[in-house]
């Protein structure tokens, strides 16, 4: 258990990263930072999939758990949902931030 713990701190520090790379490739885009909508955007998009990939992984895990009480579970996909869910952890973060803003990323 110990060792799910930390490979989820680093989840989420690898999740944070990838924010922050979403953004500077949207501020690359934006002609570094002459209008700050595509940095939004661009990170809206990369969370956006980051949310359909947390569907699939929650889709896979149910019945992974389900056989894991039979002891033919597989290791593999509880840890793709550990980083699936450190992820959506963080960019669920940042669609709260552009809530609470009320920041309009999409027109």
């Amino acid at each position: 258990m110990p060792n799910a713990i930390i490979q989820f701190g680093k989840s989420l520090r690898y999740a944070f990263y990838f924010l922050v790379v979403s953004g500077v490739m949207g501020l690359i885009y934006g002609a570094f930072g002459l209008t700050w909508n595509p940095l939004f955007v661009m990170i809206a998009i990369v969370g956006i999939f980051v949310v359909i990939n947390f569907m699939i992984a929650t889709l896979l895990v149910i019945p992974n758990g389900l056989l894991s009480l039979f002891g033919k579970g597989n290791a593999v996909l509880f840890r793709y949902f550990r980083h699936s869910l450190a992820f959506v952890m963080v960019f669920l973060a940042y669609f709260l931030f552009l809530k609470i803003f009320e920041l309009k990323v999409f027109f």
